[in-house]
Formats: structure tokens, C-alpha cells, sequence
């Protein structure tokens, strides 16, 4: 995972629309419109869940994302990916961290999933449950 730098800030903020790309449950590509896209921390970005289903059903049974923002008007853009993507749950927070560092993922993260104080976890939900709940996403 990257830190998001001031350009990438920049292009997010001043995008209208941004495209999330998620992988239905037979294994189609869904690509979802984002009005809500904003950069949240150092090395996260979040949208609101509004009218998401088909998105949130699949980040909760895969894991795997890319996020497409283009400033149209600067002719600029970022594709981000996740570092959990492709993660098969359930899983402990060691190979969690072990695949996060396979997938490039910055070493204050990986020490940081490595570090969760729970014994498996079984999907998205229990991750970003154990990183809220321990303080660990900044923002």
C-alpha cells in the first residue's frame, strides 16, 4: 500500500466521480459510479455506503477492489488496489500480514495487522472491526 501524497489528494478531491471495482459472486466484474470518494488518513480512502448494496455484498465475500479517480478536465488520475485482495478467509492476524506484505503493503501496516489482538478473523468485516476497534486506521 502507498501513502497517498499530495497530488493523489488533489486529484480525489477535485474528481466528480470516481469508479469502484469490485467481483460479483459468479465471478463478473461490477464497476460502481462513487460521487463520495474522499482520501481518509495517510493510506486509506472511503465512500459512503448510500446505494452500494451489490459493492458492500461483494467487498464482504471478496475482499478484492480497485479504485479508478480521473480529474477529467486536468486529464490525471490514480488507480489504487487494496493489499488484502485476494486474502482467503478465515485467517489469522500473521497471514494476514504475510499477504499484505507479498502484495506490497508499507511495513508500518503489516506490523500493524500482524499486531491484532484477535485469534481469526473471517472476512473484511472482522479486519476493519479489529483496526477500528484498536485505534489503528489514524485519519
Amino acid at each position: 500500500m502507498c501513502i497517498i501524497d499530495h497530488d493523489m489528494r488533489l486529484i480525489v478531491a477535485s474528481a466528480k466521480l470516481a469508479f469502484v471495482a469490485t467481483i460479483c459472486e459468479d465471478g463478473s466484474p461490477n464497476l460502481s459510479p462513487k460521487e463520495s470518494l474522499l482520501v481518509y488518513g495517510d493510506e486509506h480512502l472511503a465512500f459512503m455506503h448510500m446505494a452500494s448494496p451489490t459493492t458492500v455484498a461483494d467487498l464482504r465475500r471478496d475482499p478484492r477492489i480497485e479504485v479508478n479517480v480521473v480529474d477529467f478536465l486536468r486529464r490525471r488520475g490514480y488507480r489504487f488496489k487494496a493489499c488484502l485482495a485476494g486474502f482467503d478467509y478465515p485467517g489469522t492476524a500473521e497471514q494476514l500480514a504475510d499477504h499484505a506484505r507479498h502484495n506490497g503493503a508499507e511495513p508500518k501496516l503489516v506490523d500493524t495487522l500482524r499486531a491484532l489482538k484477535k485469534d481469526s478473523f473471517d472476512g473484511p468485516d472482522a479486519v476493519m472491526s479489529s483496526l477500528t476497534a484498536q485505534n489503528a486506521l489514524g485519519g
